[in-house]
Order: structure tokens, then C-alpha cells, then sequence
């Protein structure tokens, strides 16, 4: 396998695409290749049969060329996926090795090629119905414009034949309609209720109609790529239509299951899936409270008000946990938002889906299909218009702790309880004490316990600086933000940073501490001043903005972020108590007039147990020495200057600040970080080393008597005690 001999600088791979390209921007795409070969240096070729995930960075014009089933040479840099090496961050890792995905490779523009068109069966039926939807999506282009376009192609087509702008894509999350443009399993309702509904104003004999609506619940299907709510959706109607045609009754609870049953045996990685996850657990919600509520409205106006009323209301209830447990957002408008758009969706998925049918009629095509984007755009844009105005509602999406595993089995406990009280006369008091006593053990779990410890957690940020204090007193501080986004790579003040402040509950941060603004410290700093409330921002020099010589992108994006969102701009006197409480003094020292590295902050934590940690930015050992005299003589914890560098540290200077711990925070680069040298001197005066690029994020508690050590293990994903 590839992983075997990941990383790998110069492969060349020969393969089979297995999965439609997906595109974010016009520079880049991925897929998923079936390799057959694969040479390494000039080596002869060995045979390989894997999965690897092809990042192609090249213009859109030569990638568009590519379509699944193609055979490919490509030539790039094969790496292993990284895992998750901090608390709440996504591991890719896990979510590729689901797709049975092990390895990546990283290819430029002019690397590849094809070299075959499909060669088997399901390759080339594939290859023709993605030729077949990209020629339908061109025709109704030439009357139907972005937005509206890429809304129409993800109601008939799904999510993965489109590219919605980042921006329709907030609108779509934020007012919870996002499965409108994924291909849900309510279209396939949605396209088999107007088909019926027709056929009967029609007067077509009843089994030939549920016939046929079996064949367009098929096609649907066909063109959707199989997503699983669509499956699901799918399987789920055919066996009760086929039961239909054979006269027998089918318990669609029963069904759930054995559809649930059918397609894990297909793919048990499905399980994991969040699509697949939330579509059961939503579709579960319906088949279980709506029967058993509007069985009891009698009033037929009343009953079909309540059925538009009830659905998204219970899809509501079933989803949120879910989607909080994954995303960290609750929607409270989903519900009005789906109120309004679902009678105008219906429309447009049976219109989309009849005319691209009719599409297939090549003489007429032109004409059919524009006849339908006359009459389709007015809807789609309406429902743009419903999404844009929820998403831009305040409070549209809130963002939310994830959940834990005891909470969501108490709320859904609370749920499934709810539908026995409802359902079951019989012992309805006893289950209303069950449901009550779930129901207070559920509240107890929302008690705030917080720590009275100080707590410092060094993300693994690669060979970049990050870290986190939580003062006892509950202050939030960050002493350097990482690195700034590369291409198409969010910044790890966002993959990591914010992710752990969304699944805390940390909404705001009492202040941010720019050591100096070399890339690796100071990178992701716009994105969280953007993206959370920032009491100060501490920096080192104001420089003048009006002459931007000698001053970063990062460096001016710092200081226009900062202005744009009214954060204080700071810079500490040399030796300033910068932060304190009764709890914590936070202290910055520099030297004046030297180069960036040199005249870097240098901050001295000290908490009301006595203990004290330091964090040298990237001064070198000779400097640091100018500052001695002001730093502690008995440190708990010591962030390594510059990554662990030579000359970072010296003898004398360990001696007397006398460090337990020493924290580096290193990854991946061509300096040699850490150094022998540094490495030896720390070891010689019996310090304990930690690494994040061996140890992954670390945690220090200082208590009273002691200094907890914890590291982040993504096998049991939590920090798990290293030294106390």
C-alpha cells in the first residue's frame, strides 16, 4: 500500500478516478484514485492496489477534463493524512481512512494525465450519467444564472455536481435549509408525491402510476450520485411501493431499519457518515411523532396546515443534537425557514427533475428545458431570497458546545419517552415520572464546574507558536495565533484554535498577546479577531500604516482587523504588569531596538500558588541573558525560545530560571528544529521535554503542590495525564 512508504517527495502514480472531482475554487480540485502502480524516484513501477486522495492544484480548464472512471499517470508528493493531534479538532485522518483512504497526493498543474477513458461496466455507466448531468446543467446555464443555478443543480443533481459560492453556502446553513442543496431524501418524496398527485388528476390506472413512479424514484436517484439521505429516501419508498403493487401492508419503523441494515452491509463505514446519521435519525423522528400527532387532528384544513407545521418542527428536534454534536451551530429559524420554502420546493424539484427527463429528447431539448427555467427561476429565487433573509436574522446560526455523548443519549432518552407518554395511555403517569427524572439529570449536566486552576494548553500548531491560558479566575489569554492560511488550507486559528473555543464554550478572549510578527506567531490573529470578541491586543510596535514598507500582509491585516472591529491596540512598557487579578500578573519584558526575533515579548505568568511559567517568543539565549535578572528563578514551565533552535538556551540561563518542564513547539520544517544542542542542554539539567510535534497539544495545571502534565491522545480523544 502507499501508506507504507508515505512520505514520499517524487511518486508517480498510475490509477482509476473512483469518486467525482470536487472543486472548492478554480485553482484546485480532489478525488479519490484507485491506484494500479506506482514508481518512486525512478525506480521500476511496483503494482499497488490502494486509495489515495488526489489534491490537484491546476486551472480549471485542464482538471475539468478529468471525469471518475478515468484512467491517470500523475506525478506529485504523497504524504499520510494527519490525525488529529488536538482537542476537538477534525481528524482527517479518521474521515478519509472511512472512505477506505490511507494516503494523499499532491499533485501540480501539468503532472497528470489521462490516459483512459472507462474500461468496465459501473465506470462507464458512472463516467456517461456525469457526462449526461454536466450537459444537462450546461443547458439550463444558458437561462438560469448563479445563484439560482447551483440551488437547481443541488435539488436535482446533489451537492456534489455543483459549487455553490461560500457565501450561498452560509445563507443555506445559517437559515437551516442546507439540505435543500444536497439532494435530500425529501426530494425523492417531494418528486414522487407530484408524480402521483398527477397521475391521478389524470385518472392513470393506480399500479401503473406506482409503477412508473418507481422508475423516476430510480432515475432520481441515479443522478443524485447515490448520496445516503437519497438511498435511504429511495430504498425506503421502492420496498413500500413494491408492497403496494403486492398488496401487502409494510411497518415503515421495520423498514427504517432494514434499509439502515441493507446499505451498512453495502459499506459499514457508512455508519459514520453525517449524512448518513442524520437522515436515519430525522427520518426515525417522523416515522415515530407525526402518525401519532395528526392522527389526532381531525379537521382536514387543520391536519394539512399541521403536517407543514409538524415536519420541520420534528426534524428540528431530532437534528439539532447532531448537527451540534458536528458543526457546533444551532439554527432556530430551520423550522419557519422550511415552513416557507418546502410547497415552493416541491415544484422546483419535480420541474427540475421532469425537465431534465425531457431534456433527453435531443430535438426538443433546448426548447423544454427553457420553457422550465421560465417557469422555475421565479421559485428559485424566491427560496434564495428566504435563505439570505433567515441567514441574515440575528442570532441566525448560534454557536454551541458539542454535546456529549451522556447528553445526547439523555435528550433523545427525554424524546423516545416523550413518544411512549403520547402513544401510550396505559402507563402514561409513570413514564411522565421517568420522562420528568431524565429530563433534571439532563439539566444537572449543563452545571458549570469550572477549574480554580491555571491551565495552559500549547496547541500543536506544527512549527508555529500558540498557546492558551485559563486564569483562575476564568480569564482567557493567548500568548501568538499560529500561522496564516496557505491556499486552499484554513488557518490553524481556525481548524484547531476555534474549533476548541466553539466545543468550550469560550466566547470570548480576554486578551491576545503578539510576541512579533514573523508568520508562524502572529498568522492566525485576523481570523480570530474577526471570528470572537477580543478584549486588548498586545503587540510589540504600531508601525505607520500609511507606509507599508518592510511590513507584512499579515502585519497590516493585524492592524486593519484590530481598527475595523475596535480592539485596543497595545504596546506594553518594558517589565508592565500587562494583565492581573487577585489570581494570576501576566508580565512582558523585550529589548528595545532590535530586530524582530531579538525584540520579541518575552511574557512571565505568575499565579497566586507561586508558580510561574515563561514564554520566550523566538529570543535567542544571548538576549534573553539581557533580561535575566527579571526572570524567575524557579519556573514551572518553560516555552523554548524559536522552536527549540541552537542558541535558544544555555546553561547558565537554565540554571537560573531552574524549569521543570520545557515545552517546545515544533513540526515539520527544514531548520532542524529542534536542535541536538538544545535538546542535550535541557536533558543535561534534568528538565522534562515536551514536544507538540511527538506529545500533540499539551495541557499544564498548576495547583498549589503540584504541575499536572497532560497530552492530547487521538486515540481516546482526550488529554490524557503524562507527569504530576
Amino acid at each position: 500500500m502507499l501508506y507504507n512508504i508515505a512520505p514520499v517527495t517524487d511518486i508517480k502514480v498510475v490509477g482509476k478516478v473512483v469518486s467525482l472531482p470536487v472543486s472548492s475554487n478554480p485553482d484546485y480540485t480532489k478525488f479519490i484514485l484507485e491506484t494500479d502502480s506506482y514508481t518512486v524516484f525512478g525506480k521500476p513501477t511496483e503494482s499497488s492496489k490502494s486509495k489515495v486522495l488526489v489534491n490537484l492544484f491546476a486551472d480549471r480548464d485542464n482538471y475539468e477534463k478529468i471525469e471518475i472512471g478515468d484512467k491517470l499517470v500523475l506525478k506529485g508528493r504523497l504524504s499520510k493524512p494527519k490525525r488529529a493531534s488536538n482537542p476537538y479538532e477534525f481528524c482527517y485522518a479518521t474521515y478519509l481512512k472511512n472512505q477506505n483512504v490511507f494516503s494523499r497526493l499532491y499533485v501540480q498543474d501539468n503532472d497528470f494525465k489521462i490516459i483512459a477513458e472507462p474500461d468496465d461496466i459501473v465506470y462507464k455507466f458512472l463516467f456517461k450519467l456525469n457526462r449526461l448531468r454536466k450537459s444537462m446543467l450546461k443547458l439550463h446555464s444558458e437561462n438560469i444564472k448563479s445563484p439560482s443555478l447551483e440551488l437547481l443543480g443541488g435539488i436535482v443533481f446533489g451537492d456534489d455536481a455543483v459549487n455553490p459560492t461560500s457565501e450561498m453556502k452560509n445563507n443555506f446553513a445559517n437559515s437551516g435549509l442546507m439540505h435543500i442543496i444536497a439532494a435530500s431524501g425529501m426530494n425523492v418524496s417531494l418528486i414522487f408525491g407530484m408524480w402521483f398527485f398527477i397521475s391521478q388528476i389524470l385518472r392513470i390506472n393506480y399500479k401503473f402510476s406506482v409503477f412508473t413512479g418507481m422508475l423516476l424514484v430510480i432515475c432520481y436517484t441515479c443522478m443524485t450520485g447515490f448520496g445516503p439521505p437519497v438511498l435511504r429516501a429511495a430504498l425506503m419508498l421502492l420496498l413500500i411501493l413494491l408492497g403496494k403493487l403486492i398488496d401487502r401492508k409494510a411497518d415503515t419503523i421495520s423498514l427504517l431499519f432494514i434499509v439502515a441494515f441493507i446499505l451498512l452491509v453495502i459499506s459499514p463505514t457508512m455508519l459514520m457518515n453525517v449524512s448518513f446519521q442524520l437522515s436515519f435519525t430525522v427520518t426515525l423522528g417522523l416515522l415515530l411523532f407525526c402518525p401519532v400527532i395528526l392522527s389526532k387532528i381531525k379537521n382536514k384544513i387543520l391536519l394539512t396546515l399541521g403536517s407543514f407545521v409538524l415536519v420541520p418542527l420534528i426534524a428540528q428536534f431530532f437534528a439539532s443534537p447532531v448537527q451540534m454534536f458536528y458543526f457546533n451551530t444551532f439554527t432556530p429559524y430551520s423550522v419557519l425557514a422550511n415552513i416557507v420554502v418546502v410547497p415552493t420546493l416541491s415544484l422546483v424539484s419535480f420541474g427540475g427533475f421532469l425537465s431534465c427527463i425531457l431534456s433527453l429528447v435531443k430535438p426538443a431539448a433546448v426548447y423544454v428545458v427553457g420553457f422550465f427555467d421560465v417557469l422555475l427561476n421565479p421559485f428559485l429565487s424566491f427560496i434564495n431570497i428566504v435563505a439570505e433573509y433567515f441567514s441574515s436574522l440575528p442570532y441566525s446560526a448560534i454557536i454551541t458546545p458539542s454535546p456529549s455523548a451522556l447528553k445526547l443519549f439523555l435528550y433523545y432518552s427525554a424524546i423516545i419517552i416523550l413518544y411512549f407518554i403520547i402513544s401510550n395511555e396505559k402507563y402514561r403517569k409513570k413514564l411522565v415520572i421517568l420522562e420528568l427524572s431524565v429530563v433534571i439529570i439532563f439539566a444537572c449536566t449543563f452545571i458549570n464546574t469550572n477549574s480554580k486552576n491555571t491551565e495552559v494548553i500549547f496547541f500543536d500548531v506544527e512549527n508555529a507558536d500558540c498557546a492558551l491560558i485559563t486564569t483562575p479566575s476564568g480569564k482567557h489569554i493567548m500568548i501568538d495565533t499560529g500561522k496564516a492560511p496557505y491556499k486552499n488550507f484554513s488557518p490553524a486559528a481556525e481548524r484547531i484554535v476555534y474549533n476548541y473555543f466553539k466545543n468550550t464554550g469560550i466566547k470570548n478572549l480576554d486578551a491576545i498577546v503578539v510576541t512579533h510578527f514573523d508568520n508562524d506567531h502572529s498568522g492566525g490573529t485576523p481570523f480570530l479577531l474577526n471570528n470572537i470578541n477580543v478584549g486588548q491586543l498586545f503587540v510589540r510596535e504600531i508601525p505607520n500604516l500609511k507606509s507599508k514598507k518592510d511590513i507584512s500582509e499579515t502585519t497590516v491585516q493585524i492592524y486593519e482587523t484590530a481598527l475595523k472591529k475596535n480592539v485596543p491596540m497595545t504596546v506594553p512598557e518594558e517589565g508592565e504588569i500587562i494583565l492581573s487579578d487577585n489570581t494570576f500578573e501576566l508580565i512582558a519584558y523585550y529589548i528595545k531596538n532590535g530586530d524582530d526575533n531579538e525584540s520579541s515579548i518575552v511574557n512571565v505568568y505568575k499565579d497566586n500558588s507561586g508558580k510561574s511559567m515563561l514564554f520566550c517568543a523566538d529570543v535567542e539565549n544571548k538576549f534573553l541573558m539581557k533580561l535575566v535578572k527579571n526572570l524567575p528563578s524557579d519556573t514551572a514551565v518553560l516555552k523554548v525560545a524559536h522552536h527549540g533552535a541552537n542558541n535558544s538556551v544555555s546553561d547558565e540561563l537554565l540554571k537560573h530560571i531552574n524549569p521543570k518542564f520545557a515545552l517546545i513547539s515544533t513540526g515539520f520544517n527544514i531548520y532542524g528544529h529542534p536542535d541536538n544542542t538544545t535538546l542535550s542542554l535541557l536533558k543535561q539539567n534534568n528538565i522534562k521535554i515536551l514536544r507538540t510535534d511527538r506529545n500533540n497539544a499539551v495541557k499544564f495545571v498548576l495547583q498549589n503542590n503540584k504541575i499536572l502534565v497532560y497530552s492530547y491522545n487521538a486515540g481516546s480523544k482526550k488529554f490524557e495525564k503524562v507527569y504530576d
